[in-house]
């Protein structure tokens, strides 16, 4: 059977969906190889470098003039040729992804925003052989693959770890990340960023041998619980097709669609062929 979320906890919970993410990316714009704009209708960041993040999320800026906006965002990415990622949810401009698909910028993924109600209990029982902790020690992954990022060997590998590090350094009292621990192997991993006024919850991933075991249930008990210790009434994340229903199986409930709209490396090079967009 399912139960409607309660009221109280979905007034404004999808505002509250985007608005976490838009705080974890200002965060992440504290990188220094990152640049980070922090404008008043959107947030930008902008890298030069394989793999970094070139990212718009929450924009919000009047429907008339939206189209003009968009291209005064995309010249700030000017100086590199990677593809622009569009974060685009309901809290955004009424009518963003048709401005955006003519622009070829097109809806690549539909993301599902997901709440959760913090009381309840929170109970973590991981399986036989495996512990819950603060993940402190990154050197682990010099030897074993990470559950999100694979094993550490490429540049764009080794520099996600680096920013793994350190947001939880310079940022202790909001991030946390959690790891499963099985033996020599850090069997499944999750980040939990504590926002202005929710709980985000990201990259929750279990190595592919460790599956199946209860191990990604436990991790999500476990980070829900220590953000309800931490005063939060609610916790928020942005699920795959596939990881919606599992999240939905755990008590989570839809807060929204958030569509990814990707202005990809080639357009952008057939943009500034024929139009000199963007560029110069």
């Amino acid at each position: 059977m399912k139960h409607p979320p309660p009221a109280s906890l979905f007034d404004s919970v999808e505002l509250g969906v985007e608005k976490n993410f838009d705080e974890w990316q200002k965060l992440r714009g504290q990188m220094a190889d990152v640049r980070l704009h922090a404008l008043e209708d959107a947030t930008c960041l902008v890298s030069n470098f394989i793999g970094g993040p070139n990212d718009v999320t929450l924009p919000r800026f009047a429907p008339e003039g939206a189209a003009a906006r968009v291209d005064e965002l995309l010249r700030l990415f000017k100086e590199n040729d990677f593809a622009v990622r569009f974060w685009v949810g309901p809290a955004c401009t009424p009518g963003l992804k048709s401005v955006l698909r003519k622009k070829a910028i097109r809806c690549t993924s539909n993301l599902a925003g997901m709440a959760i109600s913090l009381e309840r209990d929170f109970r973590a029982d991981p399986p036989t052989g495996c512990e819950l902790e603060r993940l402190t020690d990154f050197s682990v992954f010099e030897e074993v693959p990470h559950p999100v990022l694979g094993k550490v060997r490429s540049q764009p590998a080794r520099r996600n770890l680096e920013e793994m590090v350190f947001l939880q350094e310079a940022f202790p009292d909001q991030v946390y990340h959690l790891a499963a621990r099985s033996g020599k192997y850090v069997a499944g991993s999750a980040t939990l960023f504590m926002g202005s006024d929710s709980a985000g919850i990201y990259d929750v991933a279990v190595l592919p041998r460790f599956r199946r075991l209860g191990i990604g249930t436990a991790i999500t008990e476990q980070i829900c619980g220590y953000a309800q210790r931490m005063g939060y009434l609610k916790a928020v994340l942005i699920a795959s097709k596939e990881g919606r229903n599992l999240y939905a199986r755990f008590g989570f409930h839809d807060a929204g669609t958030i569509s990814v709209c990707v202005l990809s490396k080639a357009q952008r090079c057939r943009d500034a062929l024929l139009y000199g967009r963007f560029y110069k």
